[in-house]
Parts: C-alpha cells; sequence; structure tokens
C-alpha cells in the first residue's frame, strides 16, 4: 500500500475491515477505502494491538523445511554457519518439527538466519507472483508491456494520448479502465488514452456491454472489446482468438497472479503447486496441509472478497495450536479433498476453483459440515460462518431492494459467447 500509491479497494470497506475495528470518518469517507485511508486504518489496527513487536521486517523466507528430513550435513553446515558468526541461530532446535532459513534485509543476500517452530502459517496469500503470459512474438513488440502488480508508479509517459490494451476483463482490469474514465489525472499527470482496448474471456464482457455508463464509450470506438489475446506480430501489432488484429502502443496485462510456495522443499512432500501455480494442494479446509497438519495456511483461496475472513480462519488455527480442535485423520482429510475435486470436475469447473472453496464464507455442506465438527464445542454454529460475508450479502440484497443493481436474467449464448444460460448480476451505470 506504501509502494502502490493510487490503489483502492475492491470492496465495500464491510468486508475488509478487523472484528471490533470500525473505520472512523477520518479515517474513510465512503464505502471503499482509497489508498492512504487503508493504509492508515491498518497502522492503527497494527498500533492498537501492539503488533509490531511480533513481525520481523525485511526478512525474506528461503525455506521452511521438516528438521527431521535435513540431512546430517545440512544440520552440520547450519551449526558451522550459526558458529562462525555469520548467522543468527539461538533459536535453533533440531527437535522442533520446522527450521525455517531467512534471508534478513534483503533478499539477494547470501548469509541465512535460522530459526525453529513447532508449527508454521504460511500467509503469504495469492497476490504474491505474477500471472506473466508468454506468448508468441511478444519478445519483439516495441511498445511498452506491464504488468498490473508492477505498475507502482505510472506516469503519463506510459499512456498519454496512446493505444492501450488491457489484457484481462476482470478486478484489475475493470479497476484500471475506471481510472482511466474516471480521474484521468489519477496517476499523477494526464494519462488519457488516445483509445482503450479490452480483451479477454467473453463472459467478462457481460458488465461492460450493459453499462449505460460505458456505453457512450463503446459506441463510439474508444473503448473496444475484443476476444482472447493470441500472439503478437511485427513491431505493435497483436493478434486476438479471432484472428483480428489491432495495432497498439501498450499493453497492460491485468492477468492476476500465482501463489508461491517455492520456499518448500520437494524432498519433504507437504504442498504442490498445480494447474500452472494456480491451485495449491492437498490442503483440508484450505487450512491444512493434509501431509502435515502442523503446516497451515491463511489466504490460499482464489476469491478477492475474503479479507474480512482472514481472522475467523486465524481463530481455527488458534484454537487448532493450543489443542483444542481436532483434524480429521489423513484419510478422512484425502476424501474429502478428491469428494470437492470430483464434484467439481463434474459440472465442468476447472481444479484450480477448489480455491475458490473457502470453508469461512462458502455456504456448501463441503465446507461447512468439516468445520462445524472440528469447531464443535469451541464457536457458537452461527458465529463460525463469517459476520462480515453475510453482511456483505445482506448490503447486496438492500442494493437491489433500492434498485441500485440489476438482475439480467437468461442471457443468449449466442449474443455474449455463453457456454450456457446464465444468471448475471450487473451495476447500473457501471457503479458498484
Amino acid at each position: 500500500w506504501k509502494v502502490h500509491y493510487h490503489l483502492d479497494t475492491i470492496s465495500v470497506k464491510d468486508v475488509i475491515t478487523f472484528p471490533g475495528k470500525e473505520p472512523t470518518k477520518k479515517t474513510v469517507k465512503h464505502n471503499y477505502f482509497s489508498n492512504s485511508e487503508f493504509l492508515e486504518y491498518f497502522t492503527e489496527w497494527v498500533e492498537e494491538n501492539d503488533l509490531n513487536k511480533y513481525v520481523k521486517y525485511n526478512h525474506f523466507v528461503k525455506s521452511a523445511r521438516l528438521s527431521k528430513n535435513l540431512t546430517e550435513e545440512e544440520k552440520q553446515q547450519i551449526q558451522r554457519d550459526i558458529t562462525s558468526g555469520g548467522s543468527k541461530g539461538d533459536t535453533v532446535d533440531f527437535s522442533k518439527k520446522f527450521l525455517v532459513s531467512v534471508h534478513p534485509g534483503q533478499k539477494e543476500q547470501v548469509k541465512l538466519d535460522y530459526y525453529s517452530f513447532d508449527y508454521v502459517v504460511i500467509a503469504n496469500g495469492k497476490n504474491n507472483k505474477l500471472n506473466e503470459l508468454n506468448l508468441p512474438g511478444n519478445e519483439h513488440f516495441k511498445g511498452l508491456q506491464i504488468h498490473t502488480g508492477n505498475l507502482k508508479k505510472p506516469t503519463a509517459e506510459m499512456f498519454g494520448g496512446k493505444t492501450v490494451l488491457i489484457v484481462g476483463l476482470y478486478v484489475s482490469g475493470s479497476d484500471l479502465m475506471q481510472k482511466f474514465l474516471v480521474d484521468e489525472t489519477n496517476f499523477g499527470g494526464s494519462v488519457k488514452p488516445k483509445k482503450i482496448i479490452l480483451c479477454g474471456d467473453y463472459d467478462g464482457f457481460v458488465n461492460y456491454k450493459e453499462s449505460s455508463e460505458l456505453k457512450p464509450y463503446i459506441d463510439s470506438g474508444y473503448i473496444e472489446l475484443r476476444r482472447r489475446l493470441k500472439a503478437f506480430r511485427g513491431d505493435y501489432t497483436v493478434v486476438f482468438a479471432d484472428d483480428s488484429v489491432a495495432e497498439v502502443d501498450t499493453v497492460i496485462y491485468s492477468t492476476g497472479f500465482k501463489f508461491n510456495i517455492g520456499y518448500l522443499n520437494p524432498k519433504d512432500n507437504l504442498l504442490e503447486e498445480k494447474c500452472g501455480g494456480r491451485y495449491v494442494s492437498p490442503l483440508y479446509l484450505n487450512t491444512f496441509c493434509i501431509n502435515d497438519t502442523d503446516l497451515m495456511s491463511i489466504g490460499f483461496w482464489d476469491n478477492p472478497d475474503n479479507y474480512g475472513c482472514y481472522f475467523k480462519q486465524s481463530k481455527v488455527i488458534k484454537f487448532y495450536v493450543l489443542g483444542k480442535a481436532k483434524v480429521p485423520n489423513k484419510q478422512e482429510m484425502s476424501r474429502w479433498l478428491s469428494e470437492v475435486e470430483e464434484s467439481f470436475a463434474k459440472v465442468g469447473i476447472p481444479q484450480r476453483f477448489v480455491s475458490v472453496l473457502n470453508p469461512l464464507t462458502q455456504l456448501s455442506d463441503f465446507a461447512w459440515d468439516p468445520l462445524y465438527k472440528m469447531m464443535e464445542g469451541l464457536m457458537e454454529r452461527d458465529t463460525i460462518r463469517d459476520k462480515a460475508a453475510l453482511d456483505y450479502i445482506n448490503y447486496i440484497m438492500k442494493l437491489f431492494s433500492e434498485g441500485k443493481l440489476l438482475k439480467i436474467r437468461d442471457l443468449k449464448k449466442k449474443e455474449y459467447g455463453l457456454e450456457s444460460n446464465e444468471l448475471h448480476i450487473v451495476p447500473v451505470d457501471g457503479k458498484y
């Protein structure tokens, strides 16, 4: 938030605030946090709870290993690093389950410090590793190519008076387009492009085609909708999935992120990245590593509206670490995961979308039944369900009743390129 100074939140404040910490009027004036508002709110939370004493800033994890799998040679090398004075290792105890090595200061440093732990919680989430596209011919493109994750200090030179191609029609792509349209000086100078081309899957076009706010831009040709980007040709030409072409100056990849667990060693057989880094498995309730439940995760789901659920997930982990909550045996957890993946496969949902099944918000028997059993006697059934998520549902229904949202029924496959007739919710006038 200190680096990406131009950002606003994509979710209403109700679902991304901490329980018991309401934003003040001073902190946030609207339903969405601006960059400075969220940074101030988050800083207040840290200071009020004296959290800084628990955090080692600018420490980069190189590896998290199972101590039992370290070779004698590896253990001896760690001891030599410590006794030579080049590394810290006061807390190293090979009888503890995990040995974690970190770079203190800068990630490029050769020096490593070592720590031993009984439990490890992965909390680096999904927005950690760019989901970059490597399309044919992109090495010959002479214009600017940049991922939104690297768009830290946009300048007028990047976009002003240029034909800009935004690859990806979902969260970051739509937000970026709104930045161009709503406040062309938002990036620190006039960045109004000559033309904006949006490309991606056709199911993402629904929100754009039905928006009366965007209709004048689309009708005038200032905004153009195209199919998925397929390749680059020559200096400035791009080719789309239907073989149509366009001349562009700047390409912005709004293609999201991948999970990153590169610090886990495959020799330990804990977790693995699947589906090109879009899915981490095997996890029980997207929280507990099935191969060793003392390795846990917070935020390993593919859904941007779950910030308010981290607190709940932390509570489940807390009860487990205290020995009050018990997880099933490995066989039962594996059976649960297989049933989830099979149920997705039956209806044609890609495996990577299992990461959307967040047990703390999804109203699914797959998630709730085992969670209720695990937390029995520790939390009331109603309080297990994340209050922020339920408040969000009520908030959406309130907007419906006030006529601020439209329901679009029976969208035709021919018109929108959908696989089937679907029910979509779209904002009135493109406003969220």
